[in-house]
């Protein structure tokens, strides 16, 4: 996995509503963890069981910058990614 992939999976686990069966309905529809993050509210008012609440919350920036923040954490103190 790389950093780009493991910054956006940590993002995509800040995602407010988020857990592993939307997640990976998300990943699958798109076509990858990346794609999530510059999918269009219409897209992804397509996609089984999200709905217009989600599409309409879903803020890309705002977890892609809480999932930076704990990057450098994961940086500074000298933690390991866990590779899954």
């Amino acid at each position: 996995m790389t950093d780009m992939e493991y910054l956006h999976l940590i993002a995509l686990t800040k995602t407010p509503k988020v857990g592993p069966v939307i997640g990976k309905n998300l990943i699958s529809y798109c076509g990858g963890i990346e794609a999530v993050f510059s999918e269009s509210r219409k897209n992804l008012l397509k996609i089984p069981g999200l709905g217009s609440i989600f599409a309409d919350n879903f803020d890309p920036a705002t977890s892609l910058k809480v999932a930076e923040a704990e990057m450098n954490f994961i940086s500074k103190t000298g933690s390991r990614k866990l590779h899954i």
